[in-house]
């Protein structure tokens, strides 16, 4: 994606409302989704050769995405589609950086930092697997700590259960109905997991 100036995103807007084309886009559960695109050639000082600028419109009311490249080959949505995996790439790696503190290391020793790091990295990777498997729905991690995470509840030990009682709460629902959760669990001394809905909120 380039970063372009005040004339340059005007410039898009105006061969977006003049020549709009559709492209009809991939998506991951093989459906797909018409994308109103502008294209253009420009130069860039430096460079001894052409770039293609490819205006994506995000809404009416939004900037219009902007992509760069000398690849003359690729169709558009060959094009629109690998960078659009790069752009989701660089949002997971900035909402770790914001939701985990990636940089803000909490000490200068290299021990430390390579167990914040596979702690992250779990944490990470055990965020994806809420949102797959209880959340059902793309959520940042955010928002998922916010809705399946941050709940008050309590805890009783019993000879063969662990009972755990959490506060009720609009997605709760969705972690009673999660198929793993009531079943023996290794990690408990093979004691029953069982979550249940608390009296209050």
């Amino acid at each position: 994606m380039q970063s372009c100036s005040k004339n340059t995103k005007e410039k898009g807007k105006k061969l977006l409302k003049e020549n709009p084309k559709i492209a009809k886009i991939k998506k991951a559960n093989n459906n797909h989704k018409n994308v109103t695109y502008s294209e253009s050639k420009t130069f860039i000082n430096g460079y001894g050769g052409e770039f293609r600028q490819i205006f994506v419109e995000i809404s009416k009311s939004d900037e219009p995405a902007i992509i760069l490249t000398n690849d003359f080959e690729l169709s558009v949505e060959e094009v629109i589609r690998k960078y659009s995996k790069r752009w989701l790439e660089e949002n997971a790696i900035e909402e770790q950086l914001d939701f985990f503190h990636m940089n803000r290391n909490a000490s200068t020793a290299s021990l430390k930092i390579s167990l914040e790091l596979v702690m992250t990295t779990l944490a990470h990777n055990l965020y994806a697997l809420l949102a797959r498997e209880v959340a059902k729905c793309e959520l940042n991690q955010l928002e998922l700590f916010n809705r399946y995470v941050d709940i008050d509840g309590s805890m009783e030990i019993f000879k063969n259960e662990v009972l755990v009682k959490l506060a009720k709460k609009r997605d709760l629902p969705a972690i009673l109905n999660f198929g793993e959760i009531n079943k023996d669990n290794h990690a408990f001394h093979n004691k029953r997991l069982t979550i249940q809905a608390s009296s209050h909120t």
